[in-house]
């Protein structure tokens, strides 16, 4: 790592014999940037919010509590009754539970490792082909000349010369359509063999990253993703990127502590993830930010990186000096934040033992020259550099440039339920759902109120005509209870008026209820998400079937298989991708010799399957069925449809048969009619129930 200098607010930037205690050019600059990153966020207009306004919008709904509106509503009216109802929180629970069961599958991974269309040849392989090519050949040849000889021995034999028996019509030679042929099939043996090969190391390749996915937390970080991918415009996952992890192994007969460098996976909140106004998506502009909260230990672990390895990007100085500072109570946890706050961190404000703070994670570009003027060694002015950086309290504690050579520099990818071109932010369910959310809670919180002011009428009294007979207290409280009497004088106009009036509120409960009924069923049609998938009656007819609930969920599942889409291409796809160029570049023990590319299966492909298995399910009940009801039906249509459900399900790989006899029709159930007979034949008998013989002993 380049050696910082330290600049404050009277040093020039030229100078490079000071060395205060103030940040750092490097980090002098990157808060400049982060401090823009964080005003846009506050800025970027998102309909009548701004984004920062309505990740907080999302984040209240989806936990129930009161929005910016209802509060100004409940102050102007204090009698409002609150009642804890959220059609966000409802929807999103089962949109984030159909994700998680489709993504968090502990029997697959969410996604294949696919051989290119043209897989390279590995050297050794191709060395070992064209060897076993040759030798076929000269076996060919070898055989031709055997024959040949053989030829004219046997001419020799009848008194014929050999160049008269080489002129022969019958005489064996090298032909070179033979050859030809021979090559070819040699050719489409070796594209066969290449292919298997490829294939052979996919597998193997698939296997073990999703050995490493599982190892770094992939399984929890989507399944936090989730929430956010339903909730918010966009979600986001932080990952792989490399940490130190420490495990106990069993070695020369004692227990022992081992250190291994892991690569992990973690969510990062919506609301710790900033970006500069040119980017687009995480992958391309200046740079994207990650906030992330860490324990007291954090600095530690980074010292001692530091201590062992020199090279390894972390400052020891700028580390010791935080943690020093940790000690004395003098860095604030959230040093970030500015009015940014994100409502899920709570704590106390100075960072203490126990406590997290926040640090600050960097991926963008540098220029050659900006970084040169930083005191970076070996730096061309001309290009623009990949670089990681990490602060904590204002101080550089680390900085590398990348060198990964993929087009996914930056470990951190976002996807959002509905994208929007040109921008990280997307629409969120949550959000789509917000002014429903918001229409509904006020008409059953105005319902609420009516129904408390219809059922206690308002009084109101003449008390002049009362006063004399009643008690002095009853003014101030006045009390109507059952059986009362209450003395009054007669009214001095002759009207014949009431001392006591009671004026009645209508209720409208019945037309809020319908009113909220209304508002209910266009969540249902906003969401794509029908009341079958969480328990509610379906309504009548062919929705009561199990075909037509079948039917029902399959045209469910389009909406959102259409938005898992952007999770595969936005999240699973680049991310293992990512994973598979670093393990290739710093794992030693890494090694396969196909050429493949990641394919991400993930949400489409899983819920395409299990469309196919419902289909297949259907299919294979129509058809017993039918047989139940004696239907002269072909056996073959029955072991099709077997067959089908068993390879959609898994059970048997593609173009695999089942094996043995042709399975026979199933068998007819309790009370079914057995086949009619044809027209002419009397009905079979049915056999008696033979008893089953015994066991040998």
């Amino acid at each position: 790592m380049a050696k910082l200098r330290r600049i404050d607010e009277n040093e020039t930037l030229h100078d490079p014999t000071e060395d205060l205690e103030a940040k750092s050019l490097l980090g002098a600059e990157v808060m400049r940037q982060f401090r823009a990153a964080l005003f846009s966020k506050k800025s970027q207009r998102v309909g009548e919010y701004s984004l920062h306004e309505l990740l907080n919008e999302c984040y209240k709904a989806r936990d129930d509590q009161l929005l910016c509106e209802e509060l100004e509503f409940r102050e102007k009216y204090p009698q409002w009754s609150g009642m804890p109802v959220s059609i966000v929180a409802f929807k999103v629970g089962i949109l984030v539970a159909l994700i998680r069961e489709t993504l968090v599958d502990v029997s697959a991974a969410p996604f294949i490792i696919d051989p290119t269309p043209k897989p390279e040849i590995p050297e050794e392989e191709t060395e070992r082909m064209l060897d076993k090519l040759t030798q076929e050949v000269e076996q060919f040849a070898s055989q031709i000349t055997q024959a040949q000889q053989a030829y004219i021995a046997q001419a020799q034999a009848m008194g014929v010369l050999p160049n008269v028996a080489v002129m022969q019509p019958d005489f064996p030679k090298f032909e070179k359509d033979q050859l030809i042929e021979m090559t070819r099939a040699s050719k489409v043996k070796l594209h066969q063999q290449v292919k298997q090969h490829a294939q052979e190391q996919a597998l193997l390749l698939q296997k073990d990253l999703y050995d490493k996915t599982t190892e770094g937390g992939y399984r929890k970080a989507i399944m936090e993703f989730a929430d956010d991918f339903a909730t918010y415009p966009f979600g986001c996952i932080h990952g792989p990127f490399p940490v130190i992890k420490y495990e106990t192994v069993w070695k020369a007969g004692k227990f022992k502590e081992i250190q291994k460098v892991a690569w992990a996976f973690e969510r990062v909140s919506p609301f710790d993830l900033f970006w500069t106004d040119d980017v687009t998506n995480t992958q391309n502009g200046t740079a994207v930010f990650v906030r992330k909260q860490v324990g007291y230990d954090y600095l530690y672990d980074c010292r001692q990186l530091a201590r062992d390895d020199p090279k390894s990007g972390y400052d020891y100085d700028a580390i010791n000096e935080l943690i020093e500072l940790t000690k004395e109570g003098r860095i604030p946890r959230h040093w970030t934040e500015w009015n940014n706050k994100n409502p899920e961190n709570k704590g106390n404000m100075i960072w203490n033992r126990g406590d997290t703070c926040e640090i600050l994670i960097r991926y963008g570009r540098f220029s050659g020259f900006d970084l040169d003027e930083m005191g970076f060694d070996d730096i061309d002015d001309d290009r623009l550099y990949e670089t990681k950086i990490i602060m904590c309290g204002g101080q550089v504690i680390y900085c590398q440039i990348n060198k990964n050579p993929s087009q996914y520099k930056r470990p951190v990818f976002t996807a959002s339920f509905e994208s929007r071109n040109g921008s990280i932010a997307g629409v969120g369910l949550g959000q789509k759902l917000l002014s429903i959310h918001k229409a509904y809670r006020s008409v059953i919180h105005l319902m609420m109120y009516n129904l408390g002011l219809s059922s206690e009428p308002i009084t109101e009294v003449e008390v002049n005509r009362i006063l004399q007979y009643m008690p002095d207290d009853w003014i101030d409280e006045p009390v109507i209870s059952p059986g009362m009497v209450i003395p009054a004088d007669g009214d001095r106009m002759g009207n014949g008026s009431r001392a006591i009036k009671f004026t009645q509120i209508p209720n409208m409960t019945s037309q809020a209820l319908q009113l909220a009924n209304f508002i209910f069923e266009q969540a249902h049609v906003i969401s794509n998400i029908p009341a079958a998938l969480h328990g509610q009656p379906v309504g009548s007819g062919a929705n009561r079937t199990v075909r037509g609930l079948l039917t029902l969920q399959g045209n469910t599942l389009k909406p959102i298989q259409s938005a898992l889409m952007n999770l595969d291409l936005g999240i699973i796809e680049p991310m293992v991708t990512l994973l598979y160029m670093l393990l290739v570049m710093y794992e030693d023990d890494f090694e396969y010799t196909g050429d493949c590319k990641v394919v991400a299966k993930g949400a489409a492909s899983m819920v395409q399957r299990e469309m196919e298995k419902q289909t297949a399910m259907e299919n294979l009940q129509i058809l017993a069925q039918a047989g139940q009801m004696g239907q002269q039906l072909n056996p073959e249509l029955f072991s099709r449809a077997f067959q089908r459900l068993l390879t959609v399900a898994g059970i048997l790989e593609p173009g695999e048969n089942v094996g043995g006899d042709t399975p026979a029709l199933p068998p007819m159930g309790m009370g079914a009619m057995p086949p009619m007979p044809p027209q002419g034949q009397p009905p079979m008998e049915q056999a008696p129930p033979q008893e089953q013989a015994p066991p040998v002993q």
